[in-house]
């Protein structure tokens, strides 16, 4: 008797399995087949047509609130094929999913449409935010005004004060060109979710939400949809906002807002209030062809344990195809060098050993390999000594002679004019505090002091810097 009600309990269990496996898949197919419609009528127009589109996308918006108000299981169900159409995110703690569909009614102007699930204790719950149609002399019709719903893209949670909230990065489409992202504090207040909470405490106040505003055609590269523009950092609790410069264009700046127990609140990157733009000299890691740490040994703090996060972190001279970075070094310690970087912020890297472990393929198959990144220090005599200069403005002439500065040396090199390199042979202050490079061009070479007729080879003394003011930019030769 025992083993016949174990069998029937084990067969029991099954059955009970293999019926809410049937019904996750009535449920997704259902959805999917309902969202075909909408897709089918994409291109409708005002009449007829425009009728059936709005009737299928109310009979969507009913069906996925039915189903994620009375079945749990559809907070975690992984709906493949309907990922294909709409948007579907989750939280960090699986207990919020957002569904955002296009119900294609705006053209260039895309109306979305979300369904909001979360869970409390054992139930579910969903919330509708749609411009839903209605009937009218027979025919479908939407608000005068309809409201610009955006589509969801990522849902982060923040867990303070014995709460729970919600990050919800959202998106707008205005036109081809014109689009912002947000990101907004949701959280559930019993049974109801609510968007009310200003837990960002900005210049101008608390608020529940920051914009970022932009132009398609003003980014280097057009983002894919979903965006990733605003960015959350889970484990620092760091929000990452981008800015725009005069022109529209993405700046180096980034707003970053750290929650702090209460609040998220504005973090104040140092800047280089001194306009020092030479240092004392360069730091630059040792091994930077075997990329490994992306920037986290790079720090906010002298104490080295703020890390800069995803932020931009320029320098002064970059090298894309060998990875080298040359930054300004502001001042060196034991602990540290204090450097440039976004041309006027601060930050601090480790003056310790720094080994990274590397996967690399020696042929015989991909191994971890010790790699030396430590930084290195470098004067700008070594870095002179390595590479060529050109100067910012042309008003800061070549001299022949510091001694009689009214003879100029015409750099006439035709077709390359507006692409200056100058050799560097010597460096030299004067009496009067001047900072002087003694440098060489031949403009029928690439490589102006190794040309063989020294007779066209041209020399003169041009000024680098003027107190802690850059005079010129460097550029190094690299090989393919």
């Amino acid at each position: 008797m025992k083993q016949i009600f174990t069998l029937v309990v084990f067969f029991g269990a099954m059955t009970a399995a293999l019926s809410q496996e049937l019904k996750k898949t009535q449920i997704e197919n259902d959805l999917y087949s309902s969202y075909q419609k909408i897709v089918s009528l994409q291109f409708a127009e005002y009449g007829a047509q425009y009728n059936l589109l709005a009737f299928a996308n109310n009979q969507f918006a009913d069906k996925i609130e039915k189903y994620t108000s009375l079945f749990p299981t559809t907070l975690t169900s992984k709906f493949d094929s309907l990922r294909k159409n709409i948007f579907i995110t989750d939280s960090e703690d699986q207990l919020m999913r957002i569904f955002s569909w296009n119900t294609m009614t705006g053209g260039s102007r895309p109306y979305f449409a979300n369904i909001f699930q979360y869970k409390v204790g054992t139930n579910v719950f969903s919330k509708t935010a749609y411009n839903k149609s209605y009937l009218k002399d027979g025919r479908y019709q939407y608000a005068t005004e309809p409201k610009i719903f955006p589509f969801y893209s990522q849902i982060f949670t923040l867990e303070a004060t014995h709460k729970t909230y919600y990050l919800g990065i959202y998106n707008n489409i205005y036109s081809g060109k014109e689009a912002s992202q947000s990101i907004k504090i949701l959280t559930i207040d019993g049974n109801t979710l609510t968007d009310s909470i200003a837990l960002i405490k900005t210049k101008n106040g608390l608020v529940n939400e920051i914009k970022f505003p932009f132009n398609f055609f003003n980014l280097s590269d057009r983002p894919e949809r979903p965006f990733q523009l605003i960015k959350y950092d889970s484990e620092q609790k760091i929000i990452s906002i981008p800015t725009l410069d005069n022109d529209g264009n993405l700046s180096d700046t980034v707003l970053l807002y750290k929650f702090t127990g209460t609040y998220f609140e504005l973090l104040e990157t140092p800047k280089n209030t001194s306009s020092n733009e030479v240092g004392i000299g360069f730091v630059a890691q040792r091994n930077p062809e075997f990329p490994a740490h992306d920037g986290i040994t790079i720090f906010r703090d002298s104490t080295l344990t703020k890390e800069w996060n995803t932020r931009r972190a320029d320098a002064i001279v970059s090298i894309p195809k060998s990875n080298i970075h040359y930054y300004i070094c502001l001042e060196k310690t034991d602990q540290y060098y204090k450097i440039l970087v976004n041309k006027n912020e601060i930050a601090y890297v480790p003056t310790a050993e720094i080994i990274a472990v590397c996967k690399l393929n020696w042929g015989n198959g991909i191994v971890d390999t010790k790699i030396d990144q430590t930084y290195d220090f470098k004067t700008w005599e070594t870095v002179f000594s390595e590479a060529g200069v050109s100067r910012l403005h042309k008003e800061n002439p070549i001299v022949k002679d510091l001694n009689d500065q009214s003879q100029i040396i015409k750099y006439d090199c035709g077709y390359i004019t507006d692409y200056e390199h100058l050799s560097v042979n010597k460096m030299h202050r004067d009496k009067h505090g001047a900072y002087w490079l003694y440098v060489s061009f031949n403009c029928e070479d690439s490589y102006p002091d190794f040309s063989t007729d020294e007779t066209k080879t041209k020399r003169g003394w041009i000024q680098w810097r003027k107190g802690n003011k850059l005079l010129i930019a460097l550029s190094f030769q690299v090989g393919c």
